[in-house]
């Protein structure tokens, strides 16, 4: 079983009709105002960082960064990482391209680094694809709708 905050699909990456910055007392869609407190520093560092990137791992659209699809070549997909917070840094997560019983993906390793991540994944293909032929298969198309 995978992390308790494994989603099942990828909608968490959309504003749901029901927060309460999705839309004003006038029925207006509207996003949250976010504000930065002293000089910008830590937002014009984090602007400036190089998307990851690694020639297995394809992102949802040009420059996006928190999900991506592990596949090597023209074989099929083999699975997916995905970045989280983890004491102000961030870890790796892979999950396999299927489905358990219940539906959720297949949580197979945590990395400590994105390209360590993907290598794990490209290095453990035969356990991984063994793992896909016996769950059921992924339901969700990539790129996912925008």
């Amino acid at each position: 079983m995978g992390p308790p905050w494994q989603k099942t699909d990828l909608s968490f990456y959309l504003l749901s009709e029901d927060h309460p910055g999705a839309t004003t007392s006038e029925g207006r869609r509207t996003l949250p105002v976010v504000g930065v407190s002293g000089s910008g520093e830590a937002a014009r560092s984090a602007l400036k960082r190089r998307p990851l990137e690694h020639p297995y791992a394809i992102p949802p659209f040009l420059g996006a960064q928190g999900l991506w699809l592990i596949q090597v070549g023209q074989a099929a997909p083999l699975g997916y990482v995905k970045s989280r917070t983890v004491r102000g840094g961030y870890v790796f997560d892979v999950y396999a391209h299927c489905r358990d019983d219940d539906g959720r993906r297949h949580w197979v390793h945590t990395a400590t680094s994105f390209n360590s991540a993907v290598a794990w994944a490209v290095q453990h293909d035969p356990e991984i694809r063994a793992l896909i032929a016996r769950s059921i298969p992924e339901p969700d198309v990539w790129p996912p709708p925008q």
